[in-house]
């Protein structure tokens, strides 16, 4: 069983091997239900750890999966992905992500259920009874825990599944956890540590016109973050830009669309069609 779903994944994602940090999960006792808390840098392959579990937890018919992730977009674009990948398998994948409250008993026959932290304490506290059936929950981004607004509701409904379901089997998942020992801990874990990037990293310092790297080389890049975007974007690579909040976050997406308009022609005729 293991080496079948070792086949299935790779082939769903295309990949030939496992690198370190799914290496070290199988490693751990992934296939054999142990509670795991991964801690390793965004792209390192969570997310296939996930899909190696549920789909272990599917084969071996233990029961259903709850996916936990922190937001309906999020939860959407997993929906499609599963779906994608294993429609062949026979595997049912339902989404709950709706601000009715509701038992939502069309759930219930679904191996496989993605939804956010507050939709399933809104299924918990409403009592729905295929909640009782779940053999795995797998927690991405479990270090929102520490989230001063959303923190307490995510660690009530693991504390809640823990006392819902027998032999239930927890999955946490997070680029960054400040207390991994503590947490891993809490959760009866196995904790994976990894520093583990599929791409190297380069910490540097942008002043004025240029980047100064770690390393000591120096890149002249232009003056202000619209010519970082420029640049990434020339060199056909992606960025990432930290904001402290949504509305930030809205208006930053609202002026890099407009730079995108101003700067490539081919863009603002392609955004006119739409």
């Amino acid at each position: 069983m293991k080496e079948e779903v070792k086949k299935i994944v790779l082939e769903a994602n295309g990949f030939s091997s496992f690198n370190p940090v799914q290496s070290l999960a199988i490693k751990k006792g992934l296939f054999e239900g142990k509670n795991l808390l991964v801690c390793a840098p965004t792209a390192s392959g969570k997310t296939l750890i996930a899909e190696l579990a549920f789909i272990n937890n599917f084969l071996k018919r233990k029961g259903k999966c709850l996916y936990i992730v922190p937001l309906k977009a999020l939860a959407n674009e997993k929906y499609k992905e599963f779906i994608d990948k294993y429609k062949d398998l026979g595997m049912k994948v339902g989404i709950s992500t709706g601000d009715f409250d509701s038992s939502s008993p069309h759930l219930a026959n679904k191996d496989l259920v993605i939804l956010t932290s507050e939709k399933l304490d809104s299924l918990i506290r409403h009592k729905a009874n295929w909640i009782a059936e779940t053999s795995l929950l797998i927690i991405d981004e479990i270090h929102l825990i520490n989230d001063l607004s959303r923190g307490a509701t995510l660690e009530m409904v693991i504390t809640l599944m823990n006392l819902l379901s027998k032999n239930l089997h927890f999955l946490g998942l997070s680029a960054t956890i400040g207390n991994p020992e503590e947490l891993a801990s809490w959760l009866n874990a196995e904790l994976i540590l990894s520093d583990y990037r599929p791409i190297d990293l380069r910490k540097g310092v942008f002043l004025y016109d240029k980047i100064f790297f770690d390393d000591g080389k120096v890149e002249q890049i232009g003056e202000g973050l619209e010519s970082i975007i420029l640049d990434t974007i020339n060199k056909q690579k992606q960025l990432l830009i930290f904001v402290n909040s949504r509305k930030s976050a809205e208006s930053l997406a609202e002026k890099i669309a407009n730079l995108l308009k101003e700067e490539n022609p081919c863009f603002r005729a392609s955004n006119q069609t739409m």
